[in-house]
């Protein structure tokens, strides 16, 4: 069993969608490999961190896999050094210790970093600032162990969105510098400078279709985010109950495994290369018309840094296997290029939900409702249904996205809506 396979028995019992599942995989390696893996080549090296965005409605499960993320980040500690006093003593014992030796304990820190919980952005720009950590890693060149500074951080956020309620357009420059982790240098009014070095962030995220659609109405789009973020979207749980079960000793030891590879991740510092094979078959693929699978125009930030997203998740795939000296072969590419256009066919359907158009999640919900009648619903009907949130010129506008769209369909005869038994999103948007 492979340990993606092992993740997935992991975290088998959650009630989510089992694509958000396999996305947490990848987004909890790129996390753990943090500016320690690299692409290629050490003068234009391709980093291994990733913006990854679940994206459902409410109760699909997204904030179960982000729990499963930051808790296997957060499993391991080391000790540090610290100054002590002892007003900083971290248990009974430690200050115990240190009535009757006069030694100051170590400070206990998560190995990987993770950024709060809750957090602003000139909070996360101090914690990178003062982030920076020298890691003991078996050098790929030497063969010997040398000491690696870098600041790497993982952020987890429930709610994806919320960062950019403040300091949005800040915040924007700094994730498309992040993301390449290049440094970063700001100059405020009161506030001095800011300068983040060796940087690299993991973002991992969730949010639903309707906050996605406020963020988007920020005009987001064009300025190059959204082509550095994985989209997944999903819109219901494969699984529910009424509880979920203890894990097994199968799953314990799946997750013991785990946390076992993210142990011997943080002793390496690697430099990831493809087989020849490989290479020439990502050659081949690049200028085929296999590379674009999904032609909605939306998404034409995303293709243009498509192949630097592929590189990303293919080192996460290979060193998720614990693969740390072989190089990676064109079998990997393939199945992390499959595993891609799975995403991109429906990528899309984020954006259907809203975006600058504040009426454009209606049709959707116009559907729903008549969804519900299987005797058809007449304007009378939806406008009583809806008045609260359009006026009838909106109402019709709204209805007629919703036909054009294929939602729903319209009898002359009977002057009623009837919603369509299925919806073939893909004629619209392919």
């Amino acid at each position: 069993m492979t340990n993606y396979e092992k993740w997935q028995l992991y975290c088998r019992d959650l009630f989510t969608n089992r694509t958000f599942v396999k996305w947490g995989w990848h987004a909890l390696i790129a996390g753990a490999l943090e500016r320690r893996f690299f692409y290629d080549n050490e003068e234009t090296p391709q980093w291994p961190n990733q913006y990854t965005v679940l994206i459902g409605p409410a109760g699909v499960g997204k904030g179960m896999v982000l729990d499963e993320i930051r808790a296997m980040l957060r499993h391991h500690c080391v000790s540090v050094p610290s100054a002590y006093s002892r007003g900083q003593a971290q248990s009974i014992a430690a200050m115990a210790r240190y009535e009757r030796t006069g030694a100051a304990p170590d400070k206990q820190e998560y190995m990987y970093k993770l950024a709060a919980d809750s957090t602003t952005f000139e909070s996360l720009l101090v914690e990178l600032a003062n982030g920076i950590v020298t890691d003991p890693c078996l050098h790929y060149k030497s063969g010997k162990v040398e000491h690696i500074a870098h600041s790497s951080c993982t952020f987890v956020l429930d709610e994806f969105t919320s960062v950019f309620k403040a300091h949005s357009e800040d915040l924007l420059t700094f994730l498309l510098t992040a993301w390449n982790c290049k440094d970063y240098h700001r100059k405020t009014k009161k506030s001095g400078h800011d300068d983040l070095v060796r940087i690299c962030l993991n973002l991992v995220g969730g949010t639903t279709p309707s906050e996605f659609a406020k963020l988007l109405r920020k005009e987001i789009v064009g300025t190059g985010v959204l082509g550095r973020t994985m989209l997944v979207y999903a819109d219901h749980n494969d699984k529910r109950g009424i509880k979920i079960p203890a894990r097994d000793a199968e799953q314990i030891k799946a997750g013991n495994d785990i946390k076992e590879l993210l142990k011997q991740i943080k002793t390496q510092y690697r430099c990831i290369t493809y087989t020849p094979e490989a290479e020439e078959f990502l050659l081949r693929w690049y200028d085929s018309s296999d590379f674009r699978v999904n032609h909605n125009g939306r998404l034409d930030e995303y293709y243009v840094r498509k192949i630097n997203h592929l590189h990303k998740l293919t080192m996460a795939r290979h060193i998720g296997e614990g693969n740390f000296t072989t190089q990676v072969p064109a079998q990997t590419l393939i199945d992390v290029i499959n595993f891609m256009a799975e995403n991109e066919l429906n990528m899309h359907k984020a954006f259907t939900y809203g975006g600058r158009n504040e009426l454009s999640p209606f049709p959707r919900r116009i559907s729903d409702f008549v969804a519900q009648k299987p005797a058809g619903c007449n304007m009378a009907g939806l406008f009583a249904e809806f008045h609260t949130d359009m006026n009838r010129d909106e109402l019709n506008d709204a209805v007629q996205n919703a036909l054009a769209l294929g939602y729903i369909t319209f009898n002359p005869q009977t002057q009623n809506y009837y919603a369509t038994k299925t919806t073939d999103m893909s004629r619209v948007f392919r």
